[in-house]
């Protein structure tokens, strides 16, 4: 029996346990993907000199910590998306809604969107740096 049957034969809710695994799995391959890209960008000689990686005054390690990331928006959001919609759908990019063109109405509303909202994200910002705790959480605060 082929992976792809067992998928569709599935419930909604296996379906979506399957696609949660796949996301923890690549979720555990992007951690070690990021530790394997920065390596060389650190010049680490063992997982002893990890505090290297704090040096953000060295461009190699921000041109690492960059590729890193990059690596794991992929591993983590893209990979398994693509290998849900290859394994349970004959029409993959049907599945995915890629046979759709691009509608340049949305486009536009997403980037107004993008605008107006950094000046409340910036403004919830000012608001956390004015938070007071508690004694009781002061540790909190500290750190």
């Amino acid at each position: 029996m082929s992976v792809q049957s067992v998928i569709k034969k599935s419930s909604p809710a296996g379906k979506f346990l399957l696609l949660m695994g796949m996301f923890l799995f690549c979720l555990g391959l992007a951690s070690i993907a990021q530790v394997l890209i920065l390596f060389p960008f650190a010049e680490m000689k063992s997982m002893n000199d990890i505090a290297s990686l704090t040096d953000f005054s060295n461009p190699n390690i921000i041109k690492g910590m960059k590729i890193a990331q990059a690596a794991s928006a992929i591993l983590t959001f893209i990979i398994p998306s693509v290998l849900f919609a290859w394994f349970s759908s004959e029409e993959k990019t049907g599945y995915l809604k890629m046979n759709k063109g691009f509608n340049i109405a949305f486009g536009i509303a997403v980037v107004l969107l993008v605008f107006s909202a950094m000046p409340v994200i910036n403004w919830m910002g000012e608001l956390n740096s004015r938070l007071t705790l508690p004694y009781f959480l002061s540790g909190l605060e500290n750190w």
